[in-house]
This record gives C-alpha cells, sequence and structure tokens, in this order.
C-alpha cells in the first residue's frame, strides 16, 4: 500500500513538473498549496498532540477518584 502511494507521488510530481515547464505561474500556485498543505499537517497534529493530553489529564483525575473511592470504602 505504501509503495503504491510512493509510486502515485512520484507521478504526480513528474506531473506537475510537466504542467509547470508550459506555465510558469502554476509553480507559484504549487509551492502555495504545498505551504497550506504543511501548515494545516502541523495544525492537526498539534491539535491531535492536545487531545492526547487533555486524554491523559482525565485519566490521571479517574485513577485519583478511584483511589479516593477504593480507599474509603
Amino acid at each position: 500500500m505504501e509503495e503504491l502511494q510512493k509510486d502515485q507521488d512520484e507521478h504526480d510530481k513528474i506531473t506537475l513538473t510537466q504542467l509547470s515547464m508550459f506555465n510558469p505561474g502554476v509553480q507559484t500556485h504549487l509551492l502555495r498549496i504545498s505551504e497550506l498543505v504543511n501548515i494545516e499537517k502541523l495544525l492537526v497534529e498539534e491539535s491531535i498532540k492536545r487531545i492526547i493530553q487533555k486524554l491523559f489529564f482525565y485519566c490521571q483525575i479517574m485513577i485519583f477518584l478511584l483511589n479516593k473511592v477504593f480507599l474509603a470504602a
């Protein structure tokens, strides 16, 4: 599956390179699009990190509360 994705990515790069040879403005748009995609990837990664941190925090609270319940019983 990963090999197929690499092949597809390589094909896309070749196609975009050929396209940019015919229209120089395409290269500028491609750079902007790749920057936006990279920014979006970073935002998603940060969101995932925050979600994991919140889950970890809630798990700590649950453990604390369960300890209180079992110690009280």
